[in-house]
């Protein structure tokens, strides 16, 4: 049993600098995990008595897929997971996707940072290899359903829009890459405090 005022190491799996959610004297949400360098996974960060952000990518692409195994995703209806990491020439594209007749590919992007109060939020800082993927959605647009989804993390947010101060290009090269086919989803998925994860907003609004 840990004690009060122990310090332990723990593993975050999210690439994003995370600066509005973690700081010095910031409350966190941890699971155990094996002991190496840490012994703690760090998923969730509380912003109130009953909710938290969700910041581990690997949880909410997790809750994803069950939300679509359970047909509760109304722009996936027909359509079901075929594969995962899947190989796209010059990326790894998250999922892929099928109605029985057609191909589709999901790139799938942690937006855990709420902006002007109500925005659900990405990247917070510069990505190179998020600018890649749309490239790659980009081109799988041509033959196939394409679609990059924004998985909006904070309860507080009402819609979606990417974060030009953290990356301007990825904003820009998102607009264009819509007018190309690519769709742009956004779902909103929370965190109690107690670890449940619940699907508020399958369909989110998005405003690219």
């Amino acid at each position: 049993m840990h004690g009060y005022g122990d310090t332990h190491n723990a593993h975050l799996t999210n690439s994003g600098r995370l600066h509005d959610l973690i700081y010095p004297g910031s409350a966190c949400l941890c699971t155990p995990k094996a002991p190496a360098k840490t012994t703690l996974r760090l998923i969730g960060v509380p912003i109130s008595d009953t909710w938290a952000v969700l910041v581990d990518p690997n949880v909410q692409s997790r809750c994803f897929a069950q939300a679509v195994y359970a047909k509760h995703i109304p722009w996936l209806q027909g359509w079901t997971i075929s594969g995962t990491e899947v190989g796209c020439g010059e990326s790894r594209i998250d999922y892929s996707i099928s109605d029985g007749d057609t191909t589709g590919y999901i790139e799938v992007k942690s937006a855990a940072m709420l902006i002007h109060n109500s925005t659900g939020s990405f990247p917070d800082c510069p990505t190179t290899r998020g600018r890649k993927h749309l490239f790659t959605m980009r081109r799988l647009a041509k033959n196939h359903r394409s679609i990059v989804l924004f998985l909006v993390q904070h309860p507080e947010a009402a819609l979606f829009a990417p974060n030009r101060e953290g990356d301007s290009v990825f904003a820009d090269i998102l607009s264009r890459v819509v007018q190309d086919g690519v769709e742009v989803r956004a779902i909103k998925m929370c965190m109690r405090v107690d670890g449940r994860v619940e699907l508020i907003d399958p369909d989110l609004y998005c405003m690219v």
